[in-house]
């Protein structure tokens, strides 16, 4: 196996942001020995970090796949731009996170496509790696390069990069995939053969094997099989949720995540109708995970993971019926337990108030309402069942209950939208600030206001309509912005060009692949973030092909047209989506088929096996469940208590409002001041917009038992060195719960563990004496220290290992006031000094020199602000130790105390003249730390 000539300690993480992007040593990532298995799988993210471990697909078929003991499956995200500079001036290859191999030498690659502006990362990541571009150019001994996600059902625009697409759900396809590219390798066949070979796997796309023609003004003319056959490629389903793999061990980032909390599906699929989501069409049917399931992998992973969130996943998770059952079942041990549930995607009419009366509390201070257009004439366009009478009821009550400000989301462009639905949308948020508590007289303190382009998306009855054009689209953001002049309502807006190439990419065809490869080579990617999104160097590429990005996103399409993605069948058929496009233009809504009369979209005809309607039993009476992390008492494992019984019926009231109408009055949220301003906002990849402003998680107080204090001293070590201090805190935080104990939290409306920790530690710098203080909850009897100290350290990831710890009482300093000085080893490079030959002698002089100057003054910058301090007050002591021929070996002590503290590296710098780089190749260790008088009595002690 030959790995990448690269270093990463030494040559990526002291150089890039965020090195924990790029460990890899993640809590329950999975190390396989690549030479032992047959099957080496890359699955990637085009995307950064944070984005891919927030989705829930990767995870699964990682999850899948290395259950398989014949397989390895190895994750890859598109680095930063500082990484990938490193990649290139040395002339490296992409790897994988798990055993840093270069991603080539896998056998499959893997590549989720959530969203279409991911199109440039998907060539970028590819020419990291090391892998042709076009899958006409690969040899047999490169990487089968296969595709899947929601964007694949009109996949070619990005088609010429893959050898094959699967299209549906991957927990059904991947396992087939691996197995057919086994059999061939076993063969001396050429790779055409096994692109023969997948084609007979159903749900298995290979863009390669068909022809595309087209009109002279660009239509599809036709497009067939090499073979002959027109016959198109319908999706794969996975026909009984509860058969989908949910890992309950997922990998815990240390950084921070864009969905940074456990995801638990309990829904796939939806029924509403809404004519804008193509989600809503591609993901159908609809199919449940039992309730008692669902209860079953909360609790598994909550005790693998320690995550203070579970986020109970659906489209739209009102719509699952055993919900209003489940979730007070839950919040009887996740709530004394401060562990939240948070119910994202959530509609106007969700549940009853009554079935939520024990949900003692909610977290945060917006609560977040989708009517999606601004009036109810448009409403019933889009198929989104709202009245005015309804909103404005469910607002008055949301102002009642006590919450301070409430947040809308709306799409501007949408079908037959004209100013007077505008209008009513300003008129609509204008009252809204006029509103009262008819309780208190208090009016809403802020009202958030997002406001999107809409995309017309393939198969949805929308893929016919032209989108708006830009300057329609600015015409319509002045309009609001002038119809709203109230500064309390803060407006946010998507850039109407990023939304622009969205829809051309969207309804593109495979002409457009040569546009991409062109503007990838100008320099285009990650053109979801702001930062990097060049609007000018696409429609370049765009000239330099000779099409027009226009023709693709403005054109009214005719009903009768070939369309780029026909052959490709999501299960919802044509006719359908243009008999809901005319009921559209007469503005007919249509029911949710599961409670009203199918709709025939052809689901049913193409899915047999599919038990489409909820008819799973909820949970019995005295069907006990065990609690989370619960210690057995007398040998007997706690029960929680059984789900109540209930009717199915989902009152026309969101369910966080339920909630907070069931709360205490002492217990609401305070109304808080907030300032709000007009802005626009810097795009992010499609799905994962405001991910932290989800509705509101569910939580309790935490009951009263008696609190136990302890103070750790662990060392930070290896690669975990480079962990911030913010994301140390996040592992310790986890880790405890892990081992099954509880964090006292402060008190108030949004309480906080209380752990404190000795002063931040910089990034790459190593300790053998950092010090933690952590209060925990004896709730099931005394807490013995050796037990603690053996679970934590269980818990724990190799290189943040504890070395002792022992409990405190009564008023003591805490660790981060409890040390008065600490002494560091430095090992400095002879080569980073000015003269390498410097002899011992003379380096000892220069650090005499520097410790007699009475003011050694240093200059930092910090958010863009100068900084001057004099370091000379915080140095104790400074020495030379020790030197061998490539490293002198330093020790030196800084006094901690009021004002900035030094760095070490600022130290080397200003006494020795090093380089930022210099400095940062420096290997730091903290070795000792010294304690202030009385800063902890020990009562007991472990080591």
């Amino acid at each position: 196996m030959i790995t990448m000539n690269l270093d990463y300690a030494r040559d990526v993480f002291p150089f890039v942001q965020k090195p924990s992007r790029y460990l890899g040593n993640e809590v329950n990532s999975i190390h396989k020995d690549l030479t032992g298995v047959k099957n080496r799988v890359a699955l990637a993210f085009p995307d950064t970090y944070e984005v891919g471990m927030s989705h829930n697909g990767i995870r699964i078929i990682y999850h899948l796949l290395n259950e398989f003991e014949d397989v390895a499956a190895e994750r890859v995200f598109l680095p930063w731009d500082d990484f990938e500079t490193i990649l290139r001036s040395k002339n490296a290859l992409l790897a994988t996170l798990e055993s840093r191999t270069p991603v080539r030498e896998f056998h499959i690659l893997g590549i989720s496509l959530l969203y279409e502006l991911a199109a440039s990362n998907i060539v970028l990541l590819l020419d990291l790696a090391g892998i042709p571009r076009r899958a006409g150019q690969r040899r047999r001994e490169d990487p089968l390069v296969i595709a899947g996600g929601p964007v694949t059902f009109n996949v070619e625009p990005m088609a010429p990069f893959f050898d094959a697409v699967a299209l549906g759900d991957g927990e059904e396809l991947f396992p087939e995939v691996i197995k057919v590219h086994e059999r061939w390798r076993e063969t001396n066949a050429p790779r055409e053969a096994l692109l023969e070979m997948l084609e007979e796997i159903d749900g298995i796309y290979v863009p390669g094997r068909y022809v595309v023609e087209h009109e002279p003004d660009g239509e599809v003319k036709s497009f067939h099989h090499v073979s002959g056959h027109q016959e198109p490629v319908l999706a794969r389903v996975l026909e009984d949720l509860n058969d989908s793999p949910h890992p309950t061990q997922p990998v815990i980032p240390y950084t921070q995540v864009v969905h940074d909390r456990v995801t638990l599906e309990v829904q796939r699929g939806c029924t509403r109708g809404c004519r804008f989501c193509h989600a809503g069409m591609v993901y159908r049917p609809v199919r449940d995970r039992e309730p008692h399931k669902v209860l079953q992998l909360a609790e598994e992973s909550l005790q693998n993971t320690g995550y203070e969130e579970i986020s109970l996943s659906s489209l739209c998770i009102a719509d699952y019926q055993p919900l209003k059952g489940l979730v007070p079942r839950m919040m009887e041990r996740l709530a004394p337990m401060q562990t939240s549930i948070s119910l994202p995607s959530l509609r106007v009419g969700a549940m009853s108030p009554g079935l939520l009366a024990q949900i003692a509390r909610v977290r945060r201070t917006g609560f977040t309402l989708v009517p999606e257009a601004g009036s109810e004439r448009l409403r019933n366009v889009i198929n989104k069942v709202l009245t005015e009478a309804d909103l404005k009821r469910n607002l008055q009550d949301i102002l009642d209950t006590g919450w301070p400000g409430v947040k809308f989301y709306f799409m501007l462009g949408l079908p037959t939208e004209n100013f007077e639905d505008l209008q009513e949308m300003a008129d609509m948020l204008s009252s809204c600030m006029k509103m009262r508590s008819r309780k208190t007289g208090e009016p809403f303190r802020f009202i958030n206001v997002s406001l999107s382009t809409f995309v017309p998306k393939p198969h949805t009855p929308f893929q016919w309509f032209p989108q708006n054009t830009k300057e329609e689209i600015k015409a319509k953001l002045d309009f609001i912005k002038r119809a709203v002049p109230d500064r309390r309502i803060k407006l946010h807006w998507s850039n109407p060009e990023h939304s622009f190439l969205e829809a051309v990419i969207s309804k593109g065809d495979r002409r457009q692949a040569d546009v991409i490869e062109t503007a990838v080579d100008m320099g285009c990617k990650f053109d979801g973030w702001m930062e990097f999104f060049d609007y000018e160097k696409w429609m370049a590429a765009f000239e330099t092909h000779d099409l027009d990005p226009e023709w693709y996103a403005y054109r009214d399409i005719p009903e009768d047209a070939s369309l780029p993605w026909d052959h490709l069948d999501c299960g919802v058929t044509k006719e359908y989506q243009l008999a809901d496009w005319k009921r559209s233009l007469r503005e007919v809504t249509i029911g949710d088929c599961r409670y009203e009369a199918c709709g025939q979209c052809g689901i049913l005809d193409k899915y047999k096996g599919i038990k489409y309607h909820y008819e799973k039993p909820m949970p019995e009476m005295n069907s006990p469940l065990p609690v989370i992390n619960a210690p057995s008492q007398a040998g007997k494992m706690i029960q929680a208590a059984d789900l109540p019984p209930g009717k199915d019926v989902a009152p026309a009231e969101p369910v966080e409002l339920a909630i907070a109408k069931a709360r205490p009055e002492a217990q609401r949220p305070r109304q808080r001041r907030r300032k709000s301003a007009a802005r626009e906002s810097g795009p992010v990849p499609v799905g994962f917009e405001d991910a932290h402003d989800d509705n509101p998680g569910l939580a309790e107080e935490q009951p009263d038992a008696p609190v136990r204090k302890f103070r750790f001293i662990y060392e930070k070590s290896g690669d975990l060195r480079f962990l911030s201090h913010l994301e140390i805190l996040r592992t310790f935080i986890r880790a405890i719960q892990r081992a099954g104990y509880r964090l006292e939290h402060s008190r108030g409306f949004n309480p906080h563990p209380k752990i404190v920790f000795s002063h931040a530690l910089p990034v790459g710098v190593e300790s053998r004496a950092e010090v933690v203080d952590f209060s925990l909850l004896e709730g099931n009897g005394k807490i013995r220290l050796r037990d603690l100290f053996k679970n934590l350290k269980r818990e724990l990831p190799r290189g943040l290992r504890p070395r002792s710890g022992w409990r405190i009482e009564g008023k003591v300093p805490s660790s981060a006031n409890a040390l008065s000085a600490a002494t560091y080893e430095i090992s400095l490079f002879r080569k980073d000094l000015d003269s390498p030959e410097t002899p011992d002698s003379q380096v000892r002089t220069i650090i005499e020199a520097f410790m007699d100057e009475k003011s050694i003054e240093i200059t930092r910058e910090h958010k863009g602000k100068i900084k001057h301090f004099d370091a000379r007050p915080s140095i104790m002591r400074f020495s030379l130790e020790s030197s061998a021929d490539a490293v002198i070996r330093l020790h030196l002590t800084v006094r901690y105390g009021d004002g900035v503290k030094p760095k070490v590296t600022e130290i080397l710098a200003r006494c020795f003249g090093l380089s930022p780089e210099a400095c940062l190749r420096a290997r730091i260790q903290k070795i000792s730390v010294q304690w202030r008088a009385g800063a902890s009595r020990a009562t007991e002690y472990a080591v």
